[in-house]
């Protein structure tokens, strides 16, 4: 089984800020929001939407669901970082990540969330190769 130090060693997750909902908070940085301390994270830089750093929480009962993109993804650690992001989230990658999946992975992470629009965020469809030919 993998663990949350495991994957911050290898460099998956990072440690991220938890910022809840406080409407009493109005002297916070994030007005209506507190510092709740640092919570594991794999980052998730770019997967979703263009021009995004973020990252999705990972918790200890996460584990198990990691481990199954680990198993899916035949013991690619990055790749199944990518996977268990877009599970947890229920959304497929931004079409110009698919440049970085293997094709034989494309079919895991188009079950993870409805077709993406094009749009700001997402500027291209599913794409083999990047960047792409006419742009």
């Amino acid at each position: 089984m993998t663990t949350i130090k495991e994957l911050l060693d290898k460099g998956i997750a990072f440690m991220g800020s938890d910022w809840v909902k406080d409407e009493s908070a109005v002297d916070s940085p994030l007005k209506g929001y507190r510092y709740a301390g640092e919570v594991p994270c794999v980052n998730a830089n770019d997967l979703f939407y263009w021009g995004v750093a973020d990252g999705v929480e990972i918790r200890d009962e996460d584990i198990p669901i990691f481990d199954q993109a680990l198993i899916d993804c035949e013991g690619n650690f990055a790749l199944a970082g990518d996977l268990y992001c877009a599970r947890k989230e229920k959304m497929r990658p931004q079409g110009a990540v698919y440049s970085s999946i293997p094709k034989k992975f494309w079919g895991l992470f188009d079950a993870c969330g409805p077709e993406r629009e094009i749009d700001r965020g997402n500027p291209y469809g599913q794409l083999e190769t990047w960047p792409p030919e006419n742009r």
